[in-house]
């Protein structure tokens, strides 16, 4: 470093490595997720200051990549994830708060991995130069975790760059400093040149979203955030985009029928950021069209489709607007520009819009107050580089009367424009007019008012429509302006307590579809296939939710075409014209039972024999010669046998395998996995078996399966009685030993259980939850186990998955996998995962517990989190978070901290969006548990709980291809109905069983036909 200026200037210098240790093909696929598994250690000593080891706890090629960072001059303060380095600032155009002073000197280990060195401050004067150097040591295995031990490698990382730079200045220079000090070219995307948009007033606000508002929420000061209006629509203003950790996006798709179509375009919408960007046909990952965001810290700005417009002569990025809004099928930007200088200023909208009927994404960009102007846009165009650069010829472009036509490797893109549009590259991004990236493609238009693109894709190699043999399709597509209306008509009444619950329906139903039919989210933006015990909750739970039976129904026809000849399926597969052959095996030992539960579920709600005599196909590798069809009850059959033949010897207990629902806990040994058995597991076989049996009763009467089925879940639920109930509580894993002659089995040692001293782990709830929903408790038991969860397992934001954080050792696995390797804080780490607390608001239903239930609810509901969860901090209201993340540096911080967790007085952050088989799930408990209408054939089983406080609620449930209107009178029980009414009088029904609590009643279907009428009668429950 040499000072070149007149007078003595002070500095240090700041070095920052994104390290990720990891395989390009990895690192394409979520880096956030790197990161969650990346160890960042400081390590200190003598004529250094500070190194930090990076560790990259996912063996890679059966390998743990190592490296360490350091300086040969002492370094003073570090930090380890851009959090700490630049913060969120950047998402509203400020400078970075973490590099105006001195650097936190603290392990955050967090999303954005960032090994940052920061020197001692040097005072230089007028030509006075200044040298160090910043080493690097590569390690190809470090199996240990990262010790002191170490210090010896930075120590020769130090050496080695010492050795290194001596021999450089030792050679005679071959160029001034000046002249090799290149600057970094200039440009659009650069800090401070997006144009900045005021904050609207609230009469702006209010003549462009007229009241009334629902859910309004305000800041500290008053301040407006956000609001849904009366049409669904959600509206956040920039000061809530700038005070959350996870910025406001949305995921828009097109598609009008419940049903997989390689066809359908899906992109995500961000508000600060690409309006449309990660456009991708069909299937999320293989085919990408333009690229998306890879953080979500606002450093990223050259992504999908950027706008610009022109100002004074210069191209200025729109990017944080005033006020940004979502509905279902589309997203828009507000931005109110004040004058400066001699522009103008103005009001220029953006809007995204994915409409159902058609397979096409619209983009508009107008200028509804001030001068015509030139406008830009961006297109950065996805390839398989990505995120590295392209080669030249990635992409081609091609002008035509009507628009441009991009052709990449993967895809042919057609924007068609009344507007004429100059095609140029990325030249125009930067300021010395040089392009310099060929996959950006650059629109220009004249000065005008407004431009409108309608952008389509025409893919290479996908089918150009899924079979359709019954064409419903066709018919969805006629009455496709209502699709949204109609698949999300379940509705509640506007209470204000249920006002959270009324304005979330609408959104969990579009998450839902979008975890189903175009699997992705905003943080984990790749995906694309399904996980078989996912689309088997989610998915079909929304589906019979919504009483779309024939939707249902074709469902199950495409999991069971899934599934392996040896009875199994992957973990998961492709479900789309040209993925069908991805295969991601071998499974956990939970997933086979869940299309059985599918099927049993789907029996029960529809009656239909029909599926049973279905021939379905199996599936066959590419190589492989095809297995002939075979009926949808072999199918099962093979399933059930295939989960006999992984009992545990001398025991109807399925084997752990590789692993339950609860990902962190897959097993570090792999012996484990024939000898251990989960409890979570074998309930989830009891129920599977349990329900099966129900839904072949309804549709085949005394079939001699149904006895068999009775009989085996009877012998599962009395070893999971007599091997894992151990001193009235339920364990969450038991290892076994084999049986020998005279000897039976003897359990060797539990996992999650109060005799458990090996994990440190006492309780675990999904194993309590779900045996108490599958009414494998008596009473007392039951009771017991509730007690237990309050007691151990309750935090303020939700029922978490053990008593305590399972321990971490630097990234060393003893006893599970992710549990012992991940050092990010969230997600199963954090132990509060939303879907696990949803099947606790289901065993509560089942309960009885009216006010549980209710409260479970607000805490995972976004507009009720921030007011019902102490510590919970602010988040996007119409998204679904999969977890609570208490805010912790890192695992040792959370594990010390963990009281304070369980109070919220850590903070509470919402976790990864959307792309989760939870609002499925969530959708099902708020219909059939909480305003409790459960279809069942040619009858229906009424069984709400609700608390008092909700007297008078009205609902709206689909049902048997209407909309049920119901009132509930809630009494001080608020469960187990007294009484039904409808047109004045009194409907005639029968008890449903329930073992811990009076039950619901069942009705014939016929009995609410006049109600089912459009404008018929209400259904009145009466709840004491």
């Amino acid at each position: 470093m040499l000072n070149d200026g007149p007078v003595r200037r002070e500095v240090d210098i700041v070095h920052a490595h994104d390290v990720a240790l990891a395989a390009p093909a990895m690192l394409r696929i979520n880096e956030l997720y790197v990161s969650q598994y990346l160890d960042v250690t400081p390590l200190h000593g003598d004529g250094f200051g500070t190194a930090l080891a990076v560790r990259q706890n996912l063996a890679q090629m059966g390998e743990t990549p190592w490296c360490v960072l350091a300086c040969t001059t002492p370094v003073v303060a570090w930090a380890t994830d851009a959090l700490d380095v630049h913060g969120w600032a950047a998402r509203a155009g400020r400078p970075s708060d973490g590099l105006a002073g001195d650097l936190a000197s603290r392990r955050r280990q967090h999303e954005h991995t960032l090994a940052t060195l920061q020197t001692a401050r040097w005072r230089l004067e007028p030509g006075e130069r200044l040298a160090t150097s910043f080493a690097g040591l590569l390690v190809d295995d470090h199996p240990a975790a990262t010790s002191g031990a170490d210090v010896r490698l930075v120590q020769q990382a130090v050496d080695l760059a010492r050795t290194a730079a001596s021999a450089l200045h030792a050679a005679p220079p071959k160029a001034s400093w000046a002249a090799v000090a290149l600057a970094a070219p200039s440009g659009v995307y650069d800090a401070g040149r997006a144009l900045a948009a005021r904050p609207m007033t609230h009469a702006e606000v209010e003549r462009i979203w007229p009241p009334p508002w629902r859910a309004v929420e305000r800041g500290e000061d008053g301040a407006l955030l956000s609001f849904f209006t009366s049409g669904d629509e959600h509206v956040v203003t920039q000061a809530k985009e700038v005070s959350i950790l996870r910025p406001h996006g949305t995921i828009l798709r097109t598609g009008a029928a419940a049903v997989p179509d390689p066809r359908s375009l899906t992109v995500t919408s961000w508000m600060t950021g690409s309006p449309l960007s990660y456009l991708t046909q069909g299937h999320a990952s293989n085919c990408r069209i333009l690229t998306t965001v890879r953080g979500y810290l606002g450093l990223h700005r050259e992504y999908g489709v950027r706008v610009l417009v022109e100002v004074a002569g210069r191209w200025r990025l729109l990017d944080l607007p005033s006020a940004f809004s979502m509905t279902l099928d589309g997203a828009r930007w507000v931005h109110v520009v004040e004058p400066d200088g001699g522009d103008a200023g103005g009001v220029l909208e953006v809007r995204t819009t994915a409409p159902p009927m058609v397979h096409v994404v619209r983009l508009s960009l107008h200028v509804t107050s001030g001068p015509d102007r030139r406008m830009m846009l961006a297109l950065h165009l996805a390839t398989g580089d990505d995120p590295l650069p392209a080669p030249r010829g990635a992409a081609t472009v091609h002008e035509r009367h009507d628009g441009v036509v991009v052709e990449t490797s993967t895809s042919t893109m057609i924007l068609r424009s009344e507007t004429p549009l100059h095609v140029g590259d990325d030249g125009p991004l930067f300021d010395d007019g040089l392009g310099r990236c060929p996959s950006v493609v650059t629109l220009r238009t004249n000065p005008c008012p407004g431009i409108d693109v309608e952008v389509t894709v025409d893919p290479t190699g996908v089918a150009a429509a899924p079979s359709d043999p019954d064409g419903r399709e066709g018919r969805a597509a006629q009455d496709a302006g209502a699709w949204w209306p109609a698949v999300t008509a379940v509705r509640v009444g506007a209470a204000p307590e249920a006002e959270p619950l009324a304005v979330s329906l609408p959104w969990l139903v579009r998450d839902a579809l979008v975890h189903f039919l175009s699997p992705r989210g905003l943080e984990q933006f790749t995906g694309g296939a399904w996980g078989t015990r996912d689309v088997t909750q989610g998915p079909l739970e929304l589906l019979l939710a919504l009483d779309r039976q024939a939707d249902a129904r074709a469902l199950l026809l495409r999991i069971f075409a899934a599934q392996n000849v040896d009875g199994t399926w992957p973990q998961a597969f492709g479900f789309l014209p040209g993925d069908e052959h991805f295969r991601m095996e071998p499974p956990h030992g939970d997933v086979v039972h869940w299309p059985v539960l599918a099927v049993g579920r789907y029996l029960l709600a529809s009656g239909d024999a029909t599926l049973l005599g279905e021939r379905v196909p199996w599936y066959t590798p590419a190589d492989a010669p095809p297995a002939p069809a075979t009926t949808m009850r072999s199918h099962l059959e093979r399933a059930l046998g295939g989960a006999r033949e992984r009992f545990l010897p001398g025991t109807s207990l399925v084997a752990y395998g590789h692993g339950d629902w609860n990902d962190s806990l897959q097993p570090a040994d792999p012996t484990m996995a024939a000898t251990m058995s989960s409890a979570w597991t074998v309930t989830l076989h009891h129920q599977s078996l349990r329900t099966l049996a129900d839904g072949l009763e309804v549709v085949a009467g005394g079939d001699a399966l149904v006895g068999a089925l009775r009989a085996e879940a009877g012998a599962v639920a009395d070893d999971l009685r007599r091997h894992l109930l151990v001193e009235g509580e339920l364990a969450g894993y038991a290892q076994l030993d084999l049986p020998d002659q005279d000897n039976p089995v003897r359990v060797r040692r539990l996992l999650v259980h109060p005799r458990d001293e090996e994990t440190g782990l006492r309780h675990g709830s999904l194993q309590m939850i779900h045996a108490l929903g599958d009414d494998l408790f008596d009473p007392e038991e039951a009771a017991h186990h509730v007690a237990l969860v309050r007691e151990h397992l309750m935090g303020v934001d939700g029922v978490r998955l053990f008593d305590r954080p399972p321990p971490y050792s630097g990234g060393l696995m003893r006893h599970f996998q992710r549990a012992e390797t991940a050092t990010f804080v969230g997600r199963e780490i954090g132990l509060m995962y939303v879907h696990a607390h949803l099947r606790w608001c289901e065993a509560m239903a089942r309960w009885g517990d009216s006010e549980a239930l209710w409260l479970g609810l607000q805490q995972v509901l976004p507009p009720a989190t921030v007011t019902v969860v102490p510590g919970a901090r602010r988040r996007q209201a119409n998204a679904y978070p999969s977890s609570s993340d208490a805010a912790c540096l890192d695992r040792e911080d959370f594990a010390a901290r963990y009281a304070e967790v369980l109070t919220g007085a850590t903070g509470l952050e919402g976790g990864w969006r959307i792309y989760s088989s939870g609002p499925g799930v969530l959708l099902r408990i708020v219909v059939q548990s909480v305003l409790g209408v459960r279809r069942r054939a040619r009858t229906v089983e009424i069984d709400p709980v609700l608390p008092p406080r909700l007297d008078g609620l009205t609902a709206d449930v689909p049902l048997a291809g209407g909309l049920l209107r119901v009132r509930y009178r809630v009494g001080d029980r608020g469960h187990g109905p007294a009484g039904l009414r409808s047109g004045g009088r009194d409907l005639a029904a029968v008890p449903a069983a329930n073992p811990y609590r009076p039950g619901g009643l069942v009705l014939d279907l016929a009995q609410l036909d006049r109600a089912l009428r459009p404008g018929g009668d209400e259904l009145e429950i009466l709840l004491p």
